[in-house]
């Protein structure tokens, strides 16, 4: 995989806020982020800590603790380390625990949309809002394609750095865009 513009100014330990991630009884909750942090970490971008919802959690009181629990721990990680990057899936869920670190500068933040998150940012006004203050404090935007740049761009407008890093785990050296044509002489 060729490396995505912009992911190498990005330097040191992250902390990863993540309202999805694989536990040991449900692994494939969330395992797309966990692909996209195994690359990043093949890059020198380490997670030192993880604030996640690690499985899906059942119930209402289950979500309910599950969310405080992740908030909690992003909150007191954000405040760990000043200068630490913060990397931020699903912004909308994460965002509120990290303002106050971002109000007095002690973190940096990158947010990573996944796509129903972006494109399904206006159908709730409460969650358009935390998306929108996640995009204005973030120094860079991650996407995983250029459609859902052009859809970032129209949405929010910024000028920002927007890095289109697809990180689905999708192995590119085994599946990449061919011709019908060939694909067709292929398939007989």
């Amino acid at each position: 995989m060729t490396e995505p513009k912009g992911i190498n100014k990005i330097r040191g330990e992250l902390l990863v806020v993540t309202n999805m991630y694989p536990s040991e009884s449900d692994g494939r909750y969330g395992i797309f982020v966990k692909k996209a942090h195994d690359l990043l970490s093949q890059r020198g971008l380490r997670a030192a800590r993880i604030a996640a919802i690690r499985g899906k959690p059942s119930g209402a009181l289950g979500k309910i603790a599950a969310y405080l629990e992740m908030h909690l721990a992003a909150f007191i990680y954000s405040f760990e380390k000043k200068g630490r990057t913060v990397w931020l899936h699903y912004p909308s869920h994460g965002i509120l625990p990290l303002i106050p670190a971002l109000l007095m500068g002690r973190i940096k933040l990158v947010i990573n949309f996944h796509g129903s998150d972006l494109l399904g940012a206006g159908k709730n006004p409460l969650s358009l809002l935390l998306t929108r203050i996640a995009v204005h404090f973030a120094s860079a935007s991650v996407v995983p394609s250029e459609f859902f740049r052009k859809e970032h761009q129209k949405r929010f407008g910024v000028n920002r750095k927007i890095i289109v890093f697809p990180s689905s785990g999708v192995d590119m050296g085994l599946f990449r865009p061919t011709s019908k044509e060939a694909a067709r002489s292929k398939l007989g």
